[in-house]
């Protein structure tokens, strides 16, 4: 494989750390059978994701692996830093050596891939997707790390299963499950945007392990996992966290050369 194909998948990985991860039939499993309308679901919504309701930034590190489309990710460090006002700082290293630093705001970042000497520019969803097939924005990423799924979601709907498993309907599509650990309400799964988002919980407060994987069928394939090591919650952010400097001759390189590059090249069609 080309070193920039590598550089990309390395990116790729880091990017979910976004995020996440991936062998979904280990993780949490929908209830079946009847249900009822849940008058109650906004409250226990509220309840379940009362942490993020004042959380402006969030500061991770952690360990990812995984697939996206055939090429498998290896493990990799990973450092993030993601805002509710929409700023992103994400750096990934393999083997000691930095393999992309992606940093600036919803509507521009820049990506450098430091071995490479690449350097692309376009917004942070645009990005993304050419390396995950998934547009999430900072703030998205944000919410899922912190396991509320999506930030300042409205409730439309709920039911209840028999088990007490509850099912949220949110604005804009989106679909979490609540369950209780310790006696209290948290959201165990997700399903967003052609992705389906499986926390595993430990003793904190954060999730342990996030998992995301694409629904069956949906094209690239994403199966990722990502062990959260260090969680730092509003941290005092250096402003320097959201630029990138770009080496001295780097060549520019478009959003779709950033797509054919990478590990999803080969996983789609092309127009």
């Amino acid at each position: 494989m080309p070193r920039l194909a590598r550089a990309v998948a390395a990116a790729t990985v880091a990017v979910i750390a976004v995020a996440a991860g991936a062998c979904a039939s280990r993780g949490f499993t929908a209830p079946q059978g009847p249900s009822k309308p849940a008058t109650d679901a906004a409250r226990s919504w509220r309840e379940a994701t009362s942490k993020c309701a004042d959380l402006q930034a969030l500061q991770a590190q952690a360990r990812l692996s995984g697939r996206v489309g055939r090429q498998r990710i290896p493990g990799l460090i990973v450092g993030v830093i993601a805002t509710r006002a929409n700023e992103i700082g994400l750096e990934a290293r393999l083997s000691g050596s930095a393999a992309f630093v992606l940093a600036g705001r919803a509507g521009e970042a820049t990506l450098v891939l430091p071995q490479e000497r690449r350097v692309v520019v376009a917004s942070a969803s645009a990005i993304l997707e050419a390396l995950v097939g998934v547009a999430w924005d900072p703030s998205r990423l944000m919410a899922v790390l912190a396991g509320c799924v999506a930030p300042d979601a409205d409730v439309q709907s709920g039911s209840e299963f028999n088990d007490g498993t509850l099912v949220v309907n949110l604005a804009g599509g989106d679909l979490a499950y609540v369950t209780t650990l310790n006696g209290r309400p948290v959201v165990r799964a997700a399903r967003s945007g052609g992705l389906r988002v499986d926390y595993r919980r430990g003793t904190g407060e954060w999730p342990a392990e996030v998992r995301i994987a694409s629904e069956p069928g949906q094209v690239p394939a994403v199966a990722l996992q990502l062990r959260l090591e260090t969680v730092v919650l509003n941290p005092v952010i250096d402003p320097r966290t959201f630029t990138v400097t770009v080496p001295a001759g780097a060549e520019a390189m478009s959003v779709a050369q950033l797509r054919d590059g990478g590990p999803l090249a080969d996983a789609s069609p092309r127009p």
